[in-house]
């Protein structure tokens, strides 16, 4: 997502971005088969129920999905498949071992079935369920195309899930982490960034490396442990990423008698994570899905505009010279992807 700044002309304020809520997509035909439950509770990755030709017209299906493209027939994603299985890729030996290419391809084969323009004039029912499918698929490329995401997905089938409160138990490692992460904050130039960045890159290859010989190996416990330590290093990579194009602007701003506001957007350091469901909608072919994530965004940097106006008080714009070098108050909104800015009375 694009990233943002404010300038105002105001003392110095900070703000935490709200996370939207999202509510999960909902099957809307008769459940499907749940998947067995082996004695540890953990559940049993036996290949998905999904039936190899239609039992509706007997034609055989085109993708591992349940659903026919020559009569319409559609039902529910077995509850039991994966995400590997809905992608076309194998799940054992190794599920850490991804050819992201492959199933970004098997993904826009898949859209061709299931996209719900695809099944537009046809019963509501089934054109519910083709949108459901839609984003199922969506939500399994993004899941599986990203390291860190592959592997919590993994380990929350097997039962080890992670969570956002749990902290790398290295001290050496983490104290590692917060020297990058200082080194960050104060470099001076795009140069002292990227040698940081440099060294993470190394770190990140050793740790990715670790987590598929663990994984490999079935070691959960120590798979869990590692993918944390990813966790700490991908920060790190976003933290750098996005420091960048924002470092170089504050002396400007300070001879400029202006306070600049850094302003995170979602997923970036310092702001709320996209939950898995907008982050496929954000991945999806589907253009009106794009768009409504997008929409959200807007309204959820205007509703900040509206708090950040009124409770630092800010004065409107007021003043005017030929050049604008008389003009006091108001702010400016700067996107970095927009390459523009405009004034905000």
């Amino acid at each position: 997502m694009f990233r943002r700044a404010l300038t105002a002309a105001l003392p110095r304020s900070s703000f935490a971005a709200s996370r939207l809520s999202s509510q999960p997509a909902r099957h809307v035909l008769p459940a499907a088969s749940r998947a067995a439950r082996s004695l540890t509770g953990r559940r049993a990755y036996a290949a998905a129920s999904t039936p190899r030709s239609c039992p509706q017209c007997s034609a055989p299906l085109t993708t591992p999905l349940p659903v026919c493209t020559k009569c319409y027939w559609i039902s529910n994603i077995p509850a039991e498949m994966t995400y590997h299985e809905m992608l076309g890729v194998p799940y054992e030996p190794n599920p850490f071992v991804v050819d992201t290419v492959a199933i970004k391809q098997e993904l826009r084969q898949l859209q061709t079935v299931v996209h719900p323009d695809r099944w537009v004039g046809k019963e509501r029912v089934k054109q519910d369920a083709a949108a459901v499918m839609s984003s199922r698929v969506n939500e399994a490329l993004h899941r599986l195309s990203n390291p860190l995401r592959r592997v919590e997905y993994i380990l929350q089938r097997e039962g080890y899930p992670t969570s956002e409160s749990e902290n790398l138990e290295d001290p050496e490692m983490l104290m590692e982490t917060m020297e990058m992460r200082e080194q960050i904050e104060g470099a001076e130039s795009k140069e002292e960034i990227e040698q940081v960045r440099a060294a993470n890159a190394q770190r990140l290859e050793e740790t990715m490396q670790e987590v598929t010989e663990l994984i490999g190996r079935k070691d959960w416990p120590a798979a869990k442990v590692a993918a944390i330590k990813l966790k700490y290093l991908q920060g790190i990579e976003n933290a750098a990423e996005a420091y960048l194009p924002v470092k170089p602007l504050f002396p400007f701003a300070a001879r400029c008698n202006m306070r600049l506001v850094a302003l995170n957007a979602r997923d970036y350091r310092g702001s709320s994570s996209f939950n898995d469901s907008e982050l496929a909608a954000l991945e999806s072919p589907d253009l009106q899905s794009q768009r409504s994530v997008v929409r959200a965004c807007g309204r959820e940097l205007a509703a900040f505009l509206v708090w950040f106006i009124e409770h630092e008080k800010l004065p409107p714009l007021s003043g005017s010279t030929e050049n604008g070098a008389g003009r006091r108050g108001g702010i400016s909104v700067l996107g970095w992807l927009f390459g523009s800015a405009s004034s905000l009375l």
